[in-house]
């Protein structure tokens, strides 16, 4: 009867146990230890015993026990105070303040408040986890001149104000308004020309700054002496001189007392407009 199943089968008692499907191998055998073949041959183990360690993880990040040469870890101890980083970055802004803290993360240091006040008057505060003072220290001692790329105007760390910033105001400006008007652009070749009489009196000045609005579109423009027959002139050259450069403003002014100021355009003759002249007072 055994002789019949040999190969087969192993006595357990009273039961007949079929071995033909095992798959294990020396190799999955621990050394010391024995097993049955699918042949019914008895082999010892030859696996080497399990190689454990421990780990101390003390930063945010993902783990392989192969990289500390182990098959796994016997124990893990986790020290990670808060997730919390800080960096201090130069950009097409400024200097940049970036403080971030790992999502989820259940932080045991002593919570701060950093506070920031910003340009266009909005504000947000952050909170930074730690208890070491040199990581106060570190914070106090940049330049946040932009966070989250808006202007800082204000950084308090724990309502401590460390930088401050005062804008400096934008000039207000006093306009004249000299006259304003509905005309039609005259047709001639190669650009057309506007007519105003009653402008007649005005001077353009050098360095003088006017602003000539068309249908509430504002150009602003410097008086700009030619030091040819059209003396002192706004806008564009190039209508009244091919071979100057092209600014992109859409008419030449200029006054040269033929009693009147007369605009060298690009705009569509006999197209309909209201052209407004107003000139710079005090800035």
């Amino acid at each position: 009867m055994a002789n019949q199943y040999k190969n087969k089968v192993v006595y357990n008692g009273t039961t007949l146990i079929d071995i033909t499907d095992t798959t294990a191998v020396q190799s999955d055998v621990a050394s010391g230890k024995s097993f049955y073949t699918a042949s019914g041959q008895k082999v010892a183990g030859t696996k080497a015993d399990e190689v454990l360690s421990t780990k101390t993880i003390t930063l945010n990040g993902t783990y392989s026990a192969e990289d500390d040469e182990a098959d796994g870890y016997s124990e893990v101890t986790v020290n990670v105070a808060n997730g919390a980083s800080m960096t201090e970055v130069t950009n097409t802004y400024g200097t940049e303040l970036v403080i971030s803290s790992a999502e989820g993360s259940a932080p045991s240091a002593t919570r701060h408040t950093l506070y920031f006040e910003y340009e266009d008057e909005t504000t947000e505060t952050v909170y930074a986890y730690y208890d070491d003072s040199l990581i106060g220290s570190a914070i106090t001692a940049t330049t946040p001149t932009t966070h989250n790329n808006k202007t800082v105007t204000l950084a308090q760390l724990d309502g401590v104000t460390w930088y401050s910033y005062t804008p400096t105001p934008t000039p207000s400006e006093t306009w004249e308004l000299i006259h304003s008007g509905d005309y039609y652009p005259n047709a001639e070749d190669p650009y057309g020309y506007f007519w105003v009489s009653e402008m007649a009196n005005y001077t353009i000045d050098a360095g003088a700054v006017w602003k000539v609005s068309v249908d509430n579109t504002e150009y602003r423009m410097t008086g700009v002496d030619t030091g040819g027959s059209y003396g002192v002139i706004l806008g564009n050259p190039h209508l009244i001189n091919q071979s100057a450069e092209d600014n992109g403003y859409p008419f030449c002014w200029y006054n040269v007392g033929w009693g009147a100021w007369v605009g060298t355009t690009t705009l569509t003759a006999g197209v309909h407009v209201i052209l407004k002249f107003e000139r710079l007072v005090t800035s």
